[in-house]
């Protein structure tokens, strides 16, 4: 009949590579479509990972923080025998002891007087422990003008200002020698000293006072230097020559592992060159809709 598709004619033909052709594009955007899919999947879980990571990281790097706090107690301990030493050959010198001691005595005597209760009461008990710890530490000399500025002179301003039993110019003359107390140490003409070579001195005098970043870390070999001297005179150098160059180790570790992680993170957050090639090459066998179709899929 006319109009009626026959086996094997050229109608047949062109409906059969047609059908192929479609069925071939659409089982192509089929598997685009699943790879697409699976590639923002994938690049979900890797921001997840690289995420969960990077915070594992900064935990890591804090704690390994500890080394910095470790390595300026070690010198914080050179810092007390140096002081000690020149109190002893000093005794002329005002130290924070004496003075922190006056600011004692001051509260002890009167903050009975305040009320048990009361506001000024509670702040009166904290700055008397604030003054006994800062007593015992041998701190920076930033470290301790930073600890008199932020928890000493404010507890006293609010009981000047709260009370009258204490006499402001004798308390805010006390708190400016303490200021000043703070840096005697470092202004010691150690010239004048005996006994000890006047070059042991200087480097002690002024390694006593550094405080260890990652920006002056060459100090730290001048330290571990200073204490192999055997003429310094610092009870169980050994041990503390053993913790220093320890931490020392440690401490050039720190930027090796930083960088390494990085670059780690990076990789997982961006992925690698070869990793997009793949995931967005149109070339892909038997997976580009826009190209002819293949003999083997028409014939």
């Amino acid at each position: 009949m006319p109009g009626t598709l026959k086996q094997g004619d050229r109608s047949t033909r062109i409906v059969r590579d047609l059908s192929q052709s479609l069925g071939s594009e659409l089982l192509t955007l089929w598997f685009r479509e699943r790879l697409f899919q699976a590639s923002k999947e994938f690049a979900r879980q890797r921001l997840q990972t690289s995420e969960i990571l990077a915070h594992e990281l900064r935990n890591t790097l804090v704690k390994l923080g500890f080394v910095f706090s470790a390595i300026n107690a070690e010198i914080g301990i050179l810092r007390q025998r140096w002081e000690e030493l020149l109190q002893t050959k000093a005794p002329g010198l005002e130290w924070k002891g004496p003075i922190l001691n006056a600011l004692i005595g001051e509260l002890r005597e009167r903050i009975p007087q305040l009320p048990a209760s009361g506001e000024l009461f509670v702040i009166g008990q904290r700055l008397l422990a604030d003054q006994k710890e800062l007593a015992k530490l041998y701190l920076s000399p930033h470290q301790e003008r930073e600890w008199v500025k932020n928890k000493i002179s404010p507890k006293w301003e609010k009981l000047l200002s709260g009370s009258s039993l204490w006499d402001p110019a004798e308390i805010r003359s006390l708190l400016e020698r303490l200021e000043n107390s703070l840096s005697t140490g470092m202004n010691y003409d150690f010239s004048t000293a005996n006994g000890l070579p006047a070059e042991l001195m200087g480097q002690w005098s002024k390694l006593a006072y550094v405080q260890i970043t990652t920006g002056n870390l060459f100090q730290l070999d001048e330290v571990i230097n200073l204490v192999e001297n055997p003429a310094l005179p610092v009870s169980h150098k050994e041990q503390m020559l053993r913790v220093l160059k320890s931490l020392r180790a440690i401490v050039h570790t720190i930027p090796e592992v930083e960088e390494k992680a990085t670059r780690i993170l990076e990789s997982l957050r961006l992925g690698t060159w070869a990793e997009d090639q793949y995931r967005f090459d149109p070339d892909l066998p038997g997976l580009n809709p826009a190209r002819e179709v293949e003999p083997g899929l028409v014939d």
